[in-house]
């Protein structure tokens, strides 16, 4: 009886395509990705999206809830979005950048963008996900993952000042898994070189 065993490039590739795998981009290329948004018109054009104030209450985009399986796997890692003032409307209303998460009818919130945003040129926003930052629930919150929302609101009521409604766009909305550490690689890898060795000592004692 032959003993298969995989080679070591084909297990270090099966590791990293499995962090890879666990990762969520949104980078609304061809759609909104089912992508949907309260408090404003929602329009996908030129690889992003954009939101059109229509009312007082602040503009924000959900994820898909189908996406969201096995949340515990974003613990330690990051959730990070790029946005846009489109058309100068001041940004004097600081929700912006606020992130929600929700699951087991629990939540956790965090702003995670401080002062007057976004500008007039495309700026990248991220935060970790982990309980130093988020508070002890978020893992809880995480085990149980069913929504996670992010407030594009930065401008105080709904007007038609400095140059049109509020208009802000969205891009390369990501939640990425924790990356093991080198040293977690290391050892991984310490022990898959040791898989031929093994299967020597497997095919002596058969013989």
């Amino acid at each position: 009886m032959r003993t298969c065993l995989p080679t070591l490039g084909a297990l270090v590739l099966a590791l990293s395509s499995s962090v890879a795998s666990a990762n969520l981009l949104y980078t609304f290329d061809n759609d909104a990705q089912g992508v949907t948004s309260t408090g404003a018109i929602l329009t996908e054009g030129s690889g992003f999206l954009t939101l059109q104030d229509i009312d007082g209450a602040d503009m924000a985009v959900y994820l898909p809830s189908a996406d969201l399986v096995n949340g515990l796997q974003y613990l330690g890692g990051t959730l990070s979005f790029d946005a846009i003032n489109l058309n100068g409307a001041s940004n004097d209303w600081f929700s912006f950048g606020t992130v929600r998460l929700s699951g087991g009818g629990q939540f956790v919130e965090l702003d995670i963008v401080p002062g007057a945003e976004p500008g007039g040129a495309w700026q990248t926003y991220a935060v970790a996900l982990d309980e130093a930052t988020w508070g002890p629930s978020l893992s809880v919150v995480l085990a149980q993952l069913s929504g996670v929302s992010i407030t594009l609101e930065s401008h105080i009521g709904y007007d038609n000042s400095n140059g049109g409604f509020e208009l802000n766009g969205v891009d390369n909305i990501r939640l990425a898994a924790a990356v093991p550490e080198p040293g977690t690689w290391a050892l991984a890898l310490a022990g898959l070189a040791m898989l031929p060795w093994v299967a020597r000592r497997q095919l002596a004692k058969r013989h």
